[in-house]
Formats: C-alpha cells, sequence, structure tokens
C-alpha cells in the first residue's frame, strides 16, 4: 500500500511541476505563429540589405515598385467599374500578380495571406518605405520591423527560454530570438535587444 501511495505522489509532484514550468513544447498556433514571424524577419532583414549600402539599387527598387503600385491600383479601378466575374478575375489575376511582384522585393508591405498570395497593400508601411528607401534605408521597414518584433514577443511570452519550437526544427525559444537578434544587429540593435532581453528572462 506504501508503494501505491508513492506512486500517486510521485505523480502529483510531477503534475505539479508541470504546471508550474509550463510545457517543454510551444503550442501549435504559437508555433506556427512564431516560423512565420520569424520569416517575415528574415525577409525585412534581406530587403533592407539589399538597398542599405547602395543607393543606386535603393533607388532603382523604389522607382520599379512605384510603377508597379501605380499598376496595381489601376488594375484595382478597372476591376471595381467592370465588377462582376469580369472583374473579380482581373483583380484575382492581373492584380495579385502585381502584388507579387511587390512583394518578392518588400514583402512587408503587402497584407494577408504570403508573399506568395497577398492581399492587398499596407498603405501606411508603402508610403513610408516609398519615402525613405533610397535616402534613409533603415527608417523604411522600421515600422514593420518592430511590429513583428513585437508579435514574437507575444508568440512566445507564457514560454520558458528552453520551450522548444516544433515548427522550427525543435530549437529552443532562445535559439529562435537570439538568431532572429543576430540577424537584426546590424540593422535595427534596438530590437535585437527587445529578442535578447526576452531569450535571457
Amino acid at each position: 500500500m506504501r508503494w501505491v501511495l508513492s506512486l500517486g505522489a510521485c505523480a502529483a509532484v510531477a503534475l505539479a511541476v508541470a504546471g508550474c514550468g509550463g510545457a517543454d513544447e510551444l503550442d501549435k498556433g504559437n508555433a506556427n505563429s512564431l516560423e512565420a514571424d520569424k520569416a517575415t524577419l528574415t525577409d525585412d532583414v534581406q530587403a533592407i540589405a539589399a538597398i542599405d549600402q547602395d543607393k543606386a539599387e535603393a533607388k532603382r527598387l523604389v522607382n520599379s515598385i512605384a510603377k508597379t503600385i501605380v499598376l496595381y491600383q489601376r488594375f484595382q479601378k478597372v476591376a471595381e467599374s467592370v465588377g462582376g466575374n469580369t472583374g473579380n478575375s482581373l483583380n484575382e489575376g492581373a492584380g495579385e500578380e502585381a502584388l507579387r511582384l511587390i512583394a518578392k522585393d518588400v514583402p512587408s508591405i503587402v497584407i494577408g495571406g504570403s508573399s506568395e498570395s497577398p492581399t492587398g497593400l499596407d498603405t501606411k508601411a508603402t508610403r513610408t518605405y516609398i519615402r525613405y528607401a533610397a535616402s534613409h534605408p533603415r527608417r523604411a521597414l522600421a515600422g514593420p520591423v518592430s511590429d513583428h518584433v513585437r508579435s514574437m514577443l507575444i508568440d512566445v511570452e507564457d514560454a520558458s527560454p528552453s520551450t522548444k519550437v516544433p515548427t522550427l526544427h525543435d530549437h529552443t525559444v532562445k535559439q529562435v530570438l537570439d538568431s532572429t537578434a543576430a540577424a537584426l544587429q546590424p540593422y535595427y540593435p534596438d530590437q535585437a535587444n527587445r529578442l535578447r532581453g526576452q531569450a535571457d528572462a
């Protein structure tokens, strides 16, 4: 009887420890969100790296994106004026293709789905990018980067640094945050420090 009671006590202790320490693995919803946020921040870094040291490339990209935005807006107006199935087809065909071209270079200024299936433009982010990409590249995506970092921190706010992330090869929360911080460091050290602060919490 004492042995049975000991087993019960051990089980109770185990449950209590699990409850106090939190899960060993990030739940599916937060893991998926963290994976998406990390991928978006990687895209942000690549977009900034492409223009940060090359003003000519920055101007080329801005001009290209500005022209594509004009095309996208024209497709939208035509689709709205035509209406019906024809308008929807135009908007979903030519309009989406224009968005995909924009998302290829600067994914953070499109919204919805992914860079492969965007649904629209983030007006504020687009306006800021066009205004600053050539003159102050790091300022051009500072807003989206801050938003994505905030989202990552929300994803892991209830996790410990050692919690594993199943969608990111079972890397720990600390490893994911530290690696993302390292990528951001050359361009957004303040945001990198926010991630490291949570990684070391």
